[in-house]
């Protein structure tokens, strides 16, 4: 994600989609979702292994990809059961963001699909070369109709991380999302603490334009009026209040910790905010407005 918008040629780009987004959210408002629109987004899950057989090693299973769906069709529509509670000061800013995701039922070319496409490439891991110049460009389906996700096991320059995700802007032959093997879904190949399948639900709010909820710097900004500022990155799990009354002009309740764009664990993050939603659908009805006429999940979204 930060080797796109560090891009000089993303930078333009980024600007007018800066300016294109403010706008959209000052006109629709940011307040709590009318629930009047539901976006729904047609999926086609990449499998790419090393010749295992279907649901072991890195071909996993596909009650593991179902599992990865369910979890982000909660996640996005505020109906987790970890949400928090109306006590918590937080809970006022939660949102159902109205999006909802299906593996797509329809190909590229018309034919019938499970959404799900494996691939041997014949490696135990994959790097970000093997990853963005091989493996995307031979596999993506069109980024304007699907959220291409690719699951594999990461190694080389990758090795340390969870998942990674293009911002809107990206090439059109790299534009989606790729996840860890033992972090993708909940059942499984999955491994504790990244095991609530959160990791997915994080890179897509990348994917839909949202930053990190500390801006990428001390004290930095994710354009979002309703996200607390926060100082830098989160890891392993807070209590709330955490940071109270930060040096980033924070006040009592603390830092939004559990917020899908942080880092920590699995089961401590469970709430987008209703400025992240509103800037997800600024997304998906400028730079990914394809996704909305697209027939992969059998008929385009409705109003």
């Amino acid at each position: 994600h930060q080797h796109y918008l560090q891009n000089p040629s993303y930078k333009d780009f980024h600007e007018q989609l800066e300016a294109y987004t403010a706008s959209y959210v000052q006109q629709q408002g940011a307040a709590k979702r009318t629930r009047a629109t539901l976006y729904k987004i047609p999926v086609v899950v990449h499998v790419i292994h090393n010749g295992e057989s279907v649901g072991s090693g890195a071909n996993i299973s596909v009650a593991q990809i179902n599992s990865q769906i369910a979890v982000l069709n909660k996640d996005f529509r505020l109906l987790n059961t970890d949400s928090l509670l109306p006590s918590n000061g937080f809970w006022p800013y939660t949102d159902d963001c109205e999006i909802e995701f299906c593996l797509a039922t329809l190909a590229p070319n018309g034919l019938s699909t499970s959404g799900i496409d494996r691939f041997n490439y014949g490696q135990s891991t994959y790097d970000y070369a093997d990853i963005d110049g091989i493996i995307k460009p031979n596999t993506i389906w069109d980024r304007n109709k699907y959220l291409n996700i690719w699951v594999c096991k990461f190694g080389g320059s990758a090795s340390t991380l969870l998942g990674f995700a293009t911002p809107p802007g990206a090439p059109v032959d790299e534009d989606g999302v790729v996840i860890g093997t033992t972090n993708f879904g909940t059942t499984g190949n999955v491994a504790s603490p990244y095991n609530k399948g959160r990791t997915a639900t994080h890179e897509i709010g990348h994917f839909f334009n949202l930053r990190h909820i500390w801006g990428d710097t001390f004290c930095g900004t994710d354009f979002i009026a309703d996200t607390a500022p926060a100082e830098e990155a989160n890891y392993g799990c807070k209590s709330y209040p955490y940071n109270a009354n930060n040096s980033c002009g924070g006040d009592a309740k603390g830092e939004m910790y559990m917020n899908y764009m942080d880092y920590v664990d699995d089961n401590c993050i469970n709430m987008f905010t209703s400025g992240q939603a509103a800037r997800m659908q600024a997304a998906l009805n400028g730079p990914r407005s394809g996704l909305l006429t697209s027939n992969g999940c059998g008929s385009p979204h409705s109003i």
